[in-house]
């Protein structure tokens, strides 16, 4: 998705003076009214050429840091399969042209769907970017009998985990808190266990797609060469 620029917000708007941070979720998981209670309701519209796809751009500020905020569209996986979910990819890896690769990840996720929700947060700490986990819907989860330990949460898979309820402003400074801390100290990325076997056929994987990546404009990333595998029967 090279070509696809967004005709909106430019880098010149973007600076790089300033931490871009990516919001990132499946759909319907509260990631839309967490970015306006985040930004307010000044944003900017980014749209990409070729594609019925946008993104909204706000900006927030903590302890005197000019943080700006993208909103990508929803998406289940990074192995994209529709237009909203390539352009979301193709952010996060900073492979759109006039949009800068963010410096860091705020990952939305329901709590009332965690398994669904954290098959893309685990594909997203792979790339090892600073992330902080928004768990959202954790009253609708709690109507469920469902209760979650956030350290426990947070210890499993290598990421702070902070609740928040956006329309009634709950959470929103220890998740900005969270970030800033996170965005100033390097994030380790995610290592998952695979067998041998599986890990020679993702190596292999990785050094044919390097070689093909003059064709492409990019060199694909390790993880990306371990989710086309894992990811190969169809989505989740």
């Amino acid at each position: 998705m090279s070509d696809a620029r967004p005709s909106g917000e430019s880098t010149h708007n973007l600076r790089r003076d300033k931490h871009v941070v990516a919001l990132l979720g499946n759909p319907n998981t509260g990631k839309s009214t967490l970015f306006t209670a985040l930004t307010g309701t000044r944003q900017k519209i980014a749209n990409y050429p070729g594609v019925t796809v946008e993104a909204k751009i706000g900006h927030m500020q903590f302890e005197n840091t000019d943080l700006t905020v993208i909103d990508l569209p929803g998406t289940y996986s990074l192995a994209a399969r529709s237009p909203d979910e390539r352009v979301a990819t193709e952010a996060l890896l900073g492979r759109l042209d006039e949009t800068p690769r963010p410096d860091g990840v705020i990952l939305v996720v329901d709590a009332s769907s965690l398994d669904r929700n954290l098959y893309l947060a685990t594909q997203i700490l792979e790339f090892g970017l600073p992330a902080v986990i928004a768990l959202t819907m954790v009253d609708v989860a709690k109507t469920r009998g469902i209760t979650i330990d956030l350290e426990k949460l947070s210890r499993a898979i290598g990421c702070p985990v902070v609740a928040v309820n956006a329309p009634k402003g709950e959470g929103l400074q220890e998740l900005k808190a969270t970030l800033h801390k996170r965005l100033h100290h390097p994030a380790t990325p995610l290592l998952l266990e695979f067998p041998a076997e599986f890990v020679s056929a993702v190596d292999a994987l990785h050094l044919k797609l390097a070689d093909i990546g003059v064709t492409l404009g990019y060199t694909p990333t390790r993880p990306e060469a371990l989710r086309l595998i894992v990811d190969a029967a169809g989505p989740l």
